[in-house]
């Protein structure tokens, strides 16, 4: 009876085996030539499309520039030769690895193509769309990054670059001050001054201690529980925290059920995904109570006024990046889109 069993436990394990082998040779089969070949074959009728003479499986028309390679030359020898067989194309098709590629060599098509595009190209909005909401991605939704233009959207901007004005910044003064002093403490300590490290130092600390108040120090070293892959849970500063939750989300990002059930990436159901969604509606919740701008607003005005629960889903998560030090530019300016964020509500509210 027990070898029967187990007879017939290694027979289900070993035809799922052959099911699954048998489905990966069909998907690969089907990627690695029944597309390409099809795609060729499409455009081979036209005469203005250039369409390679030889099919390369797996390779794909890589092929003349690996050839290049192999004999000393450089990888792009091979496209001499081609300009001259492509004579008259206004198209040309190839296959890069097996991923199908259209390109527009002429004059012509180029103008043709350009004409249709539309003069104004809107962002798009990955809130709505789980094709662009994935890995690392994750982090840009409800910033200025990915958010179609709607009437909200420019009312934030609007407010961004009020709030960037030397008018409107200069109320500030103190708190620049105050950084300079503590930044020019350290310089005059050190014998070698990287001037520019400590320029974007400033900059980081300037608008961090804008959004979280005078408390600053306290509240990036406070400790906070995060759900590690074991199932264990760790204690994190702010800083620490946000690298745990981007280099989850990478990891979460290049999964391989990524590409065979995406629907796990919006469902959140299994883990990574489901602990990672944890993790960030956690993050999301320290920024969001911890801020001084939204406190100083809850004091000021009350929750009457306020939606508190669609101000934290319109909460950019781009500010917690400033947290982890990077030191770009482009980073630091979307810092001041939580407040942005937050006044920009109120005055639709009281509207």
């Amino acid at each position: 009876m027990a070898l029967e069993m187990l007879t017939n436990f290694v027979w289900l394990v070993v035809k799922y085996l052959l099911l699954f082998l048998l489905a990966m040779a069909i998907y690969f089969g089907y990627k690695l030539f029944y597309v390409p070949l099809t795609f060729r074959r499409k455009f081979a009728k036209y005469k203005n499309v250039y369409v390679t003479e030889k099919f390369n499986p797996i390779v794909g028309d890589l092929k003349p520039s690996l050839d290049d390679i192999n004999n000393g030359r450089a990888y792009y020898d091979n496209l001499k030769k081609l300009q001259s067989k492509m004579g008259g194309a206004d198209m040309k098709v190839y296959i890069q690895g097996f991923q199908p590629i259209i390109t527009f060599v002429s004059n012509k098509a180029v103008k043709e193509v350009v004409g249709l595009i539309p003069s104004v190209i809107d962002r798009a909005d990955i809130r709505n769309n789980y094709s662009l909401k994935f890995g690392g991605l994750k982090f840009a939704d409800g910033s200025f990054i990915n958010c179609a233009s709607t009437p909200d959207i420019v009312e934030r901007r609007k407010s961004l670059f009020k709030l960037l004005g030397i008018s409107t910044s200069s109320q500030h003064i103190p708190v620049i001050l105050k950084m300079a002093a503590q930044t020019l403490s350290k310089i005059q300590e050190e014998k070698e001054v990287k001037i520019l490290e400590h320029t974007d130092y400033m900059t980081n600390k300037v608008f961090m201690a804008i959004l979280f108040g005078k408390d600053l120090d306290n509240f990036l070293t406070e400790k906070h529980d995060y759900e590690a892959p074991d199932g264990t849970i760790e204690k994190y500063s702010l800083v620490e925290y946000f690298g745990q939750v981007m280099k989850s989300y990478h990891v979460e990002g290049a999964h391989p059920a990524m590409f065979f059930l995406p629907f796990l990436n919006k469902w959140n159901i299994i883990n990574p995904w489901k602990r990672n969604s944890n993790n960030m509606r956690r993050l999301k919740s320290i920024c969001l109570e911890k801020s001084y701008v939204v406190l100083k607003i809850r004091t000021q005005f009350g929750t009457r006024y306020l939606n508190w629960r669609s101000l934290a889903k319109k909460i950019s998560l781009m500010t917690c990046y400033c947290s982890s030090w990077v030191e770009e530019t482009q980073f630091l300016i979307t810092l001041y889109q939580c407040y942005t964020s937050c006044r920009s509500i109120l005055q639709h509210s009281l509207n």
